[in-house]
């Protein structure tokens, strides 16, 4: 019995996509309609703001900001069910291509490419190790050299020079020849317990994270900013004289 190779609804639909130019088509006009939307609004918005920062804030212009963002909220939600189905399936298509990146990519696990780049890198660290280990062979040996001619009462002292130099010549020889052989190594860290990631937070805040700006921080920390905020809302505060709470009304 031949075998057939079953497609899901899903993929036939994603790979539709790619094929039917009414689908981007269509993308382009909900896309416009869109932004349009959107300047509409943003335009609206600039305007109470300018209003309020010219004349100043009071429960008339109070209530319209309220409603604006009440109707940003809704207008978002609406733009967003416009282009939903679109930017479902285009999401699903960016999987696709990315999937087929990933199969070859070498950082990804379990890809040929990937179990290549281990066992490269092992085989490649015998081979720095074995030269480290010939480097460490050929000091010992051409400092053992070195004592047996400059003990050697039957050469002059220009031959125990002549022969120094030759022998110093051979090392280095050596030297770069086995550096040639061999690549370049880094070092990463490697956490062996999780108190090694709280090691690795101070040396970043050391080297890095106390030079950052405000704005940059609370990028670089978000998750951790937003862990805090969500126990604060639980009634559990940091107690620090470093760190203060701003309370914020919660506006719907």
């Amino acid at each position: 019995m031949e075998d057939y190779k079953t497609v899901s609804t899903g993929e036939v639909e994603e790979l539709a996509v790619l094929k039917n130019t009414t689908t981007l088509r269509h993308c382009s006009e909900v896309f416009e309609k869109n932004q349009l939307q959107s300047q509409l609004k943003l335009n609206e918005g600039n305007a109470l703001v300018k209003t309020i920062s010219e004349m100043g804030m009071d429960n008339d212009r109070c209530s319209a900001s309220k409603i604006y963002i009440k109707e940003c909220a809704a207008l978002r939600d609406e733009m967003y069910g416009h282009r939903s189905d679109i930017t479902r399936l285009l999401t699903a298509v960016q999987r696709r291509f990315t999937s087929l990146e990933n199969a070859i990519n070498p950082t990804m696990d379990e890809s040929p490419a990937f179990i290549l780049t281990k066992s490269v890198s092992d085989y490649e660290f015998q081979r720095i190790k074995k030269a480290r280990e010939r480097e460490k062979q050929l000091l010992f040996e051409n400092e053992k050299a070195q004592n047996d001619i400059l003990n050697n009462n039957d050469l002059t002292e220009e031959q125990k020079n002549e022969a120094l130099s030759h022998l110093k010549s051979q090392l280095i020889s050596n030297q770069l020849e086995l550096k040639r052989i061999t690549l370049k190594t880094k070092w990463v860290p490697q956490v062996i317990d999780k108190c090694g990631y709280l090691e690795i937070m101070n040396y970043w805040w050391d080297e890095c994270g106390q030079h950052m700006t405000e704005k940059d921080l609370d990028k670089a920390l978000y998750t951790m900013l937003m862990f805090a905020t969500k126990q604060a809302a639980k009634g559990l505060f940091i107690r620090s004289e470093f760190v203060d709470y701003k309370e914020i009304p919660c506006i719907k």
